[in-house]
This record gives structure tokens, sequence and C-alpha cells, in this order.
């Protein structure tokens, strides 16, 4: 790994303290309203009674109404590998009383024996009266990445942004693009909401459909989807000691077998368990503390394998092994083995082995009346399809495409005219699969990704596709031509040994079947490296649940593996593909980051001690080790290292990092003076920065007790960056040092900002969280301060602080 990445991940540790938050500029709620405005700690109306979910008994005045708080338990293939801290609540907006949701998921992964987190954070905002969808926040947080998804309304209609940070206090830079919502889809966790809506209807006859489609909206998916819901099934469940009496109640994608979330809703109307198959996760109610999660999972990488071909085009033979943790029924897969270029047989409890070869899946199948007939999707009997291919034939002189999509054309139709032997021609299925692959090819300019399948006429239209567009027009268009065709779903193995679902064709040449793709290349014969998972169908929806079931399985660390491949009998080369893997330094950098972020502080230096000698250690090594030595407290061992370094490194960065923490151990040790003396030097390092100079200077005068100095400089820098969510967090740090002498307006003004700090920050800051957290326990803000201590717990489940937070609230409130 290269230096200016070990660099960004130690700064990615530090929590960015000197990056500021800007606004967004032009989208609606998107931007933040004024902190008085946007979050009070307590709605000016009286809120809709909800189900009282957390059991602290604080019969106290701060205890906020109608908030519910759950910490859940997630288990992935059986495996406890994560935690999921979700709490809902009501608050003032700009529009009114809103409720808001926060979701913090925390999963543990492993991958050659290196720890890595990921955190998943997911914040919803409606207004109260009428559901409203106002602003929706997706964040990943994993290793030194983050990536933001953003979308909301601008009074008139809904806006997205979609950006890759440092840090999720940096500013966001993108502009954000139209996004097409109508306002009455079920938008996140309120699609919960309505499956507790349809147990309530378990009553409701057969005779009557159960549900409409709904459609479904999450903030990192570019459109909504079309969800349906299958009828309420009654049932108990044991769950922490107790047994309870409810529904099932299930969602799945429209027209499709794949679920996506099964849940039981009891007869208290609350969901205990939800069910998530494509993630392989199950996540329960796991009463209301926080727990560490006991095992990993494997990295969230999908399907893979661990070898590929360079041409894989050229393999007409392949032999593959379906590796799992867990042991494999062959029945489950034995559709793989049903295609007649496919065998499949079972190696061992854990392994099963494919075997293809090169073309149609349906052999010498001949074919039947649906292979020529006009479908759903693949409507051939439309008078646009029919023109096309008619506008194909005759080289442009007859027949008839839509305007926009002529131009695209010309290189075929141009090829089309040079044809010297027409009638030849279009009687060899094979020569005119060809050259109908390349017009599809061209006339759908637009490689783009969709969520739902067009049919052939609007594919045909609109110009824009991916596989299953591609596939649905160049089976149209060869039945307009009388050349039997059907659809394939399977995969196909891509460079860097990545499994890529896909939707191809097979064509029926006189004699059997031969497989083509017109989405990419478009290519003849692609080769053994494409796997069905069905027969070639006349109709998608005959085939459809097998992709699913696959889709399902590849977030479970299956494995599919390339074993072997040939050439008409030839053995070919296999390559390996790099995948990133840590090693040397770079893996004990990376897991003591790992560990530092959780808070746990001394088995990080502990990792780092086993790994360190000074006479070779690099710089990035020898600089998070001072840094631990200051988190661990051994202040004098951390500044005899900030001694050596300075005398081993010049760089600006170094030495800035250097600055700061020799400042930071003077202000643990009450040396205010010599942070004084640093504090100069400081100020030339952040010419460039001069709000981290403030937070510097704020905290070195709260220090030395002045600390309604402190936050008149801050209130003064808020004045010019009011979107700066560090120096808020710096606030809040200083109020909560000596809360008895801050007046009770200020108190509520600082409450309000920590709401604000945590929006602009989209709930995703471990900084902030801690800090918000930290105010509103040491201002006695208990029912408050434990559903922020368990959010901010899954992002630093070792902090020693956050910990003891969380043992005092209990006895306050149990």
């Amino acid at each position: 790994m290269k230096k200016p990445i070990l660099l960004s991940l130690i700064f990615f540790f530090q929590l960015t303290l000197y990056s500021g938050c800007k606004s967004i500029s032009g989208v609606g709620p998107i931007k933040p309203s004024k902190p008085q405005k946007d979050q009070s700690t307590a709605p000016k109306s009286q809120p809709e009674v909800v189900p009282e979910m957390h059991p602290l008994n604080c019969a106290r005045e701060d205890a906020p109404h109608g908030w519910v708080h759950r910490v859940l338990e997630i288990k992935q293939d059986g495996l406890d590998v994560g935690r999921e801290v979700r709490t809902t609540f009501p608050s003032d907006g700009p529009m009114g009383t809103e409720e808001i949701t926060i979701s913090h998921i925390f999963t543990r992964h492993k991958a050659k024996d290196v720890e890595i987190d990921r955190h998943v954070v997911q914040t919803e905002r409606f207004l109260k009266d009428d559901g409203l969808f106002l602003r929706g926040d997706y964040t990943v947080i994993d290793e030194s990445r983050v990536q933001l998804s953003l979308v909301g309304y601008n009074g008139e209609g809904w806006e997205r942004i979609e950006q890759q940070m440092s840090s999720i206090e940096s500013g966001i830079s993108k502009s954000p693009e139209e996004l097409k919502l109508s306002g009455d889809e079920l938008v996140g966790y309120k699609l919960n909401e309505w499956l507790i809506h349809l147990a309530q209807r378990k009553n409701q006859t057969n005779d009557t459909p159960y549900a409409k489609s709904r459609s479904f909206y999450v903030t990192r998916l570019k459109e909504p989807v079309m969800l349906d819901f299958d009828a309420p099934i009654e049932d108990t469940l044991a769950l922490n000691g107790k047994v309870i009496s409810g529904n099932w109640v299930t969602a799945r994608r429209a027209g499709t077998d794949r679920v996506v979330l099964e849940a039981f809703v009891g007869v208290d109307n609350i969901i205990h368990v939800e069910k998530y198959p494509s993630l392989h996760q199950v996540r329960t109610v796991n009463g209301y503390s926080f727990s560490v999660p006991s095992q990993y999972s494997d990295p969230y990488r999908g399907l893979y394998s661990n070898t590929y071909l360079g041409f894989p085009d050229s393999a007409t033979s392949a032999t593959y092994h379906i590796v799992s943790k867990t042991p494999l029924d062959i029945a489950e897969f034995a559709f793989i083995g049903d295609p007649a270029t496919q065998k499949i047989k079972q190696i061992d409890a854990n392994t099963l082995e494919v075997t293809v070869t090169a073309g149609g899946p349906d052999g010498t199948s001949f074919p039947d009346k649906d292979d020529l007939s006009s479908t759903k999707y693949v409507n051939t009997s439309d008078r646009t399809i029919k023109d096309a291919f008619i506008y194909l034939k005759t080289g442009g002189k007859k027949g008839n495409l839509p305007d926009h999509r002529c131009d695209n054309a010309v290189p075929v139709i141009a090829k089309s005219v040079r044809i010297e032997q027409p009638k030849k021609f279009w009687r060899d299925a094979m020569s005119v699969a060809q050259l109908v692959a390349e017009y599809v090819h061209a006339i759908l300019p637009i490689k783009k990704h969709t969520h739902t399948m067009r049919d052939a006429v609007t594919t045909l239209k609109e110009g824009l596709g991916d596989c299953t567009e591609h596939s649905v027009l160049f089976a149209a268009i060869m039945r307009a031509a009388r050349i039997p065709t059907r659809l394939v779903s399977g995969m196909y193995l891509s460079d860097g040994g990545i499994w890529v679902f896909h939707m191809w064709n097979e064509f029926w040449d006189g004699a059997r079947w031969q497989s083509i793709d017109s989405a990419v290349g478009p290519k003849m014969s692609p080769g053994a490296t494409y796997v069905a998972l069905s027969r070639g169908a006349a109709n998608f929806e005959k085939h459809r649940h097998y992709i699913s079931f696959f889709l399902d399985k590849t977030y479970s660390g299956l494995q599919f593996n390339l074993i072997a491949a040939g050439a008409n009998g030839e053995s070919l080369h296999l390559a390996k593909p790099k995948r990133g893997a840590f090693a040397g330094t770079e893996a004990i950098i990376v897991q003591a980051i790992t560990l530092s972020t959780r808070g746990d502080y001394s088995n990080a230096l502990q990792l780092v001690n086993a790994n360190y000698d000074p006479a070779v250690a690099t710089v990035d090594l020898s600089l998070l080790r001072a840094d631990l030595l200051y988190r661990v407290k051994r202040y004098d061992d951390a500044l005899g290292e900030i001694v050596r370094l300075r005398q081993q490194t010049s760089l600006p960065a170094n030495v800035l990092m250097l600055n700061k923490l020799e400042f930071d151990i003077y202000l643990a040790q009450k040396k205010t003076d010599d942070a004084s003396r640093l504090l100069s030097e400081l100020k030339k390092n952040l010419k460039d920065n001069p709000t981290a100079y403030i937070q510097l200077n704020a905290m070195l005068m709260a220090t030395s007790g002045k600390i309604s100095d402190a936050l008149k400089m801050l209130d003064d820098a808020l004045q010019k960056n009011e979107y700066d969510a560090t120096i808020m967090a710096t606030y809040l740090n200083i109020v909560s040092m000596e809360p008895g002498e801050i007046s009770d307006q200020l108190k509520q003004k600082t409450m309000e900002r920590a709401w604000y700090a945590l929006y602009l920050t989209h709930y995703a800051s471990a900084n902030v969280l801690k800090s918000a957290a930290g105010l509103f326990f040491n201002l006695g803000q208990t029912r408050q301060a434990i559903p922020l201590i368990h959010h901010a717990l899954t992002m630093a489940p070792n902090d020693e602080e956050l910990l003891s937070w969380n043992e005092t609230a209990k006895k306050i409130c149990n």
C-alpha cells in the first residue's frame, strides 16, 4: 500500500478533525434549515401515540414522548455477525412535526485474518401528519471509504446525490440530480410499518387480492421497485424466553419469488423478527442493551471465483466448484445441471462440481410454437418491432425506426446494404443472428442498468437498457425474422474473477440451439464461462425464480470457483485475481486502526508493539503507535516517540499530525502553558484552515477554565459557518465539561445544536454521536442519551467512556 493511502487511513482513524461540513446548495431540505427550527428536543404539538418500546423506567420530566428504540441482533447464515440500533422519534422541522428514524447497522468481517468493520447508517425523515418523505440518507463506512447516498424533497420534487467521501464530516461537492418519485412510495422502514398494517388485516377473504403491488424505494436505489405481498400466516415465536403469537408477513419483488423482507408481527403490533433472504440475514429484537457481535462474516463482495480466464470466449469447456462453509444440498442446485450443456455432481458435503460446454442450453431440443410467438416482454407482433426488422432487412428502404434511433443504426444498415446474396443470407440463421445482434447493440446506445425489465417496444423507443433489454429486443426482432429464439438467464465470469448476473439469448440454427450475447460485444458463441441458471425459455416468467434463488446465495459467502478450462481439448491458463489483500505492515496498520475505531486502544497498541522495531519501522506505523500511546494515557512515552519522529520526518502532513498530537497530550496533562506555546506553531500549520485553529484554541481556553470565552469564540465561528459540524461537536464537548455552570437557556441551545450537528453529519459520525450522547448524559437527559449512546457504541463498541455512561444510565433508569 502506498504511503498516501496509509496516511489517509490514519487521518480517518482520527475522525478528520479539521474537515468542515458544507451546505448543499439548491436542494430543499437537503440544505439544512436553522438549528432552532430543524430539530428541537421536544415537538411543539403533542405527537401521535406510538408503542413505547424503551423499557427504561425513568419517571422524569425529560423523558421523551413517542420514542421507539430497539437493538436488533443480526445473524448471517447462522453466525452472530452484527447489531442494528434503530430509533424513531418526533421532532420539529421547517415544514411541521416530523418523524425521524435512525438506523446504525454494524457488522464484522474477516479477510485473511484481518478484521474489518462495516457500518451502514440509514436515516429517514417524514412529515408526521401526511407521511410525506422529506429526506433520506444511506451511508456506508468501510475501512477508509465513505459512500453517501442522499435524497431530499425540494418542495416540488426529489433530488439525489451520490458521493464518495474521505470522511462523513467532509463537505458535499456534487450537484444533485433529479429523482422520479411520486410521493406515494413505501420508503425504507415504512415498508415495515406497512407489513404491520397488513398483519392487522389477516381476516380478509381469499376471494379478494390480498394487497395490491406497492412501489418501494430506499435511498441507495436509482429508482423505485414494485413489491407484492403475501397474506399473513398465523404462527407463534419463542423469543427471549417468551412465546409470542402473531403473523408472518412477506414482501416480494413484483412478479417473482424473490423475498425482500419477511417479518413476524406480534399481536402487540410490533415486528419481533425481520428476515432478509437476499442478504442471508435475520434480525431479532435482542433486548434493549447493546452487546458486541461474537462472530465474523465474509467480506461483502458478492459471488466470486478464485481464478478466471484472460480470454474467456475461447473456452469450449470449463469445470467449476461451488463451495460453501455450510453443507450444500445438491437437490437445491439441481436446476444448474438441467441445461444440455451443463452437468452437476456432489464432491463432498460442502462442494458441488459443475461442468459446462459452450453452446445453447437447450442443445438439440426441437423448438415449439412459443419460440416464435409474441409475449409480454418479447412483443414481436407490435408494428414497431416489425418495422424495425424490415428497416434492417431492406437496408433502410422500407420499414421504420424511431427517428432518434436511425442515426445509431447507420453502421449496421450500411452493412445490410452491402449483403451480396440477400435471399441466401436471410435464410442462414447464423448470419442473421450476428447482424441482428450488432443491430440491437447499436440502437440501444445507452447501456444503463435498470431495476426492472422493459418490453422490446419500450426498449427500442427509449434506446437504453442492460442485458435484459438487449435480450428481449434481440428475441423480438429474431422472431420477426421467423427464427426461433429464447431468453437465457444466468451468469458469466468476468475479468478479475467476479461473477456478473446476466441475460443472453439462444437461437435455433436449424439443427441445434446456439448462444449469442447482444449486450456484451456482441458475441457469437460466448463460450463456457457463461453458466445458465435454467434452460432457455420463450418467456422469462418461466424461469426467473432460478436466478432469484442464486441472487440470494451470492451474499452468503458462497464461492463459485473456476477449476479448469479448455479449448477443443487444449488446457487454458487460469489467471489468479488480485483481491487487495493486506500483507505485512499494511495488515498490521489496518488491523490496529480497526481496533482503534472500536475504542479498543490497548489491544491496538499491543498489536503494534508486537510488530514494532524502531530501527526499521515506517513513519506511518510510528505515527500510529504515538497516537495509541496517547490514547492509553502513556503520555511520556508518546512524547518520546514524537521527539524521535521529528528527527525522522519533515513532511508538512506529518509535522501537523505530530504538533496536534503533542498539543492534545499537553491538554490532557493540564500543561496549558506548553499547549499555548505549541498552538502558535499550529496556527502556522493551519493557515489554510482557520476554523481548525479556532477549535484548538477553544479547547485550550476551556481547559484553562475560560469556558465562557471558549463558547463565545465558537459562537462567532458558527456565525460565519453555521454548517461546520466539527465546531459544533467541540461546542458540545466544552458544555459537557462543566454542565453545572451553564444556564438553562444555554443548555437548551446546546441540545438543539447537538441534533443539528447529528443532522449535518447524517447521524453517521462517531465523533459527533459521542459528543451528543455525552452532552445529554452530562445534562441529565438520560432517556435521550441512551439511544445516542447505543448508536455511538455501534461505531465504537469498546469505548470506555461510552460503556461507562451506558452502565450508569442503566442503574439510573432501571
